[in-house]
Order: C-alpha cells, then sequence, then structure tokens
C-alpha cells in the first residue's frame, strides 16, 4: 500500500479552535510597546514570521505595527500543520497585510523526511522574499528581522553560508 494514498489532509482550522486576540489581552507585551513606540523601532524593517498561525500571533502583529513596521512589510511562512485560512483572513482584514504576503510551501506528506521538507521550502520561500524587497523602490536600506519558532531560518543561513564558501555545492 502506498502511504500516499492513505494520508489524508485534515485542515487545521477544524481541528483546533483558535481565536485571534489583541494586544491589550497580553498586558506585559502591551506595556513594553507602550514604552518604545515613539522611537519607531521597525520603520527600514522587512519581518518574517517563520511561526505557527495560532491566535495569539495576531497580538505580536498589532505589537509590531504599533512599533511602524508596514503591513507590507510583513511576510508569513506557516508550518503546514498549522497553516490556517481564518487567520490568514483576519490578519488581511484587520491589519492590512496584502494576500502574497503569506507563503504556502508544496504540502507536505509523511513519507517526506519533515526536517528536509521544512529546510527546501525556507530556502525557496526566502529566495522568494528577497526578491520580492528587492524589487521594491525604497530609498532606504531594509534589514531583515525573523521570527522563527522552529530554528529553520538558522539552519537555512547555515547551508546558505557553507555554499557562499564553497564548503558545499548546491
Amino acid at each position: 500500500m502506498n502511504p500516499n494514498e492513505i494520508v489524508t489532509h485534515i485542515p487545521f482550522e477544524t481541528r483546533v479552535h483558535q481565536q485571534c486576540i489583541g494586544l491589550s489581552d497580553l498586558p506585559l507585551l502591551s506595556s513594553i510597546v507602550k514604552e518604545v513606540e515613539n522611537e519607531k523601532l521597525l520603520r527600514n524593517y522587512t519581518i518574517w514570521n517563520i511561526q505557527h498561525e495560532l491566535g495569539d500571533m495576531a497580538a505580536q502583529i498589532e505589537a509590531l505595527l504599533a512599533l511602524d513596521a508596514l503591513p507590507s512589510n510583513l511576510y508569513f511562512l506557516p508550518p503546514p500543520y498549522t497553516h490556517h485560512k481564518g487567520f490568514e483572513q483576519y490578519i488581511m482584514e484587520h491589519f492590512r497585510v496584502p494576500m502574497e504576503n503569506f507563503f504556502h510551501g508544496a504540502p507536505y506528506c509523511l513519507s517526506y523526511n519533515y526536517e528536509e521538507y521544512r529546510l527546501a521550502q525556507v530556502l525557496f520561500e526566502l529566495n522568494r522574499l528577497m526578491t520580492i524587497e528587492l524589487t521594491k523602490q525604497t530609498a532606504v536600506e531594509m534589514k531583515l528581522l525573523v521570527s522563527d519558532s522552529g530554528g529553520c531560518f538558522s539552519e537555512a543561513l547555515a547551508y546558505l553560508y557553507e555554499i557562499d564558501e564553497g564548503k558545499l555545492d548546491p
């Protein structure tokens, strides 16, 4: 029996009830943001969220925007098992993040090695993110802030450094 034929995808939103919460629902984060929000700390940042699409992420996004991040500079790459269309819709409607800023890799199948799948996905989407950002006409140099709950980005960077130094042949 082929394992690909017996695996059925059950959408995350039907397995786990999610409710997006606001920044005011997280008093500690809210107080930190209030202390520094006038400093416009994230004005020249592109922010890549490689995280689960859970309801508390909405408060984090609200905090990023309060610190002067632009909605058009927020990008998302969730793990395939917590991809949540309802979350994405909420973020697009409430914070005006463009739909094209939500990256989705190829569907994951249990017959794949997950670590290799995720590394390839992060490398591919990093290339896409950089291509998008480099085509923007900006007068200032942008910085990249990555919020990665799984450590995939640091592994991807290690591979890129090895390729750049000639230690690894892509």
